[in-house]
């Protein structure tokens, strides 16, 4: 009788042991979210790059969160706008707009847009991601001028995890051997188009990008790695590739 209350005493305890570990991983970490700002239907931007730099920038900088602020860089107008928020844990993440509607210049400014003959923009996507294991920070890129965005599709989260694997296992070590140099990987975990994942890597100048992707493609462990029966089908031909600049407020570059 002692023995089986012992161990089912000590059961209960690994229990209670994992629920906690369990939701400490759940909320452990950073959370990125890219935003994608879309200015047709006569929206200002100049508006926008008001707002950040004033209002929302400082406030989320007393937050923790750390962004970086990018427009396409492309002849065709409208502009977009490309924002990355790095929030320091998801919870931060589910509290940054309430701590934004109780700043009075935020309201404000939001009210006036409200009553505008055009608003300030016409809509955004969101993408909340979750970093990856082998590259789980944002890696400042002080002087470089040229970001490539990438979004990578997948058929289902099989196939896309095993994207992600792909990353931290072996691509990303390429990558650093070839002058592709990271800036933030991160899985979507919301948002349109799933499943999928995003990456950023930044350069010099376009003639630096492309030697950097010349030397990678020719490659001998990418060459052997795409050939890799763990690696099949890990992609869709479905991928979107996005040139980007700082905005000249950007706090990380």
């Amino acid at each position: 009788m002692k023995r089986s209350l012992f161990f089912a005493l000590l059961t209960g305890a690994m229990m209670i042991c994992f629920v906690f570990k369990t939701d400490a991983q759940v909320n452990d970490g950073q959370i990125q979210e890219w935003r994608v700002y879309d200015f047709k239907m006569g929206g200002s931007s100049a508006r926008l790059d008001k707002l950040m730099a004033n209002i929302i920038l400082p406030l989320y900088k007393d937050m923790g969160v750390e962004v970086a602020c990018f427009r396409e860089i492309s002849q065709n107008q409208p502009v977009v706008y490309y924002y990355l928020f790095v929030y320091p844990s998801f919870d931060s993440y589910l509290k940054a707009n309430d701590i934004l509607l109780k700043n009075n210049a935020f309201v404000e400014a939001m009210q006036q847009d409200n009553v505008a003959t055009r608003q300030m923009f016409f809509r955004y996507d969101s993408y909340l991601c979750r970093p990856f294991e082998a590259w789980k920070k944002v890696t400042p890129a002080a002087g470089k001028t040229i970001f490539e965005w990438r979004k990578y599709d997948s058929a289902n989260i099989e196939s896309g995890t095993r994207k992600v694997q792909m990353f931290n296992k072996e691509e990303i070590a390429v990558f650093l051997d070839c002058g592709v140099n990271p800036f933030c990987f991160g899985q979507i975990i919301a948002g349109k188009d799933m499943p999928g994942l995003i990456y950023v890597t930044h350069y010099n100048d376009m003639a630096d990008r492309d030697a950097s992707w010349a030397k990678f493609n020719v490659n001998p462990e990418w060459q052997r790695m795409r050939a890799a029966p763990e690696w099949a089908n890990a992609t869709i031909p479905n991928n979107q590739v996005v040139f980007l600049t700082p905005l000249p407020y950007s706090p990380v570059k």
